[in-house]
């Protein structure tokens, strides 16, 4: 038996998040459960598999954490505004202390501390420049110790951040 989680554009129907059963032999799927969930573009587990992050794809950005301990029935923990719009992409640091948030509107990343406790710890912007369409944040990875790289479409580049200061750009 597989187990696979799925988020959706939740337009036509849709519920948001689907966490679903696969029979390994037989390759038939089933719906164990669903989250009300208003466009939840991209899912991210923590190592546990027991912590769900999703990305919230609206115009006011949000970050919503989930316990999927129990995936039959999994416990909203929190809803968290970015301080961005259009959230597009969550990820965990290496050392999975901090989830990072990637808001596509204004180009920014948003950084929270994971915890008992989860804490926005700050917010920075991919600096646009020469680029007339601006910034466009659409995925963010964590490369090592306070150290991420983030792809950004508006500016068609690939910036490696360190302790939230752009080192470089590709």
């Amino acid at each position: 038996m597989y187990q696979m989680i799925i988020g959706t554009y939740s337009k036509r129907n849709s519920r948001g998040i689907y966490l679903l059963e696969v029979d390994g032999v037989s390759r038939q799927g089933r719906i164990v459960s669903a989250i009300e969930e208003k466009n939840p573009s991209y899912l991210c587990l923590d190592p546990t598999r027991k912590r769900l992050y999703t990305a919230l794809e609206n115009e006011i950005g949000q970050v919503a954490v989930y316990d999927i301990g129990n995936r039959k029935a999994p416990v909203f923990i929190g809803r968290y505004k970015t301080g961005g719009g259009t959230t597009c992409h969550v990820s965990l640091s290496q050392d999975y202390r901090r989830l990072y948030a990637s808001n596509y509107e204004e180009g920014s990343i948003t950084v929270f501390e994971v915890g008992d406790s989860f804490e926005k710890s700050r917010i920075f912007y991919n600096q646009a420049k020469e680029f007339a369409q601006g910034a466009h944040a659409h995925s963010t990875f964590s490369v090592g110790e306070d150290e991420i790289i983030c792809c950004d479409k508006g500016l068609d580049s690939i910036l490696l951040y360190q302790g939230g200061k752009e080192m470089s750009r590709f």
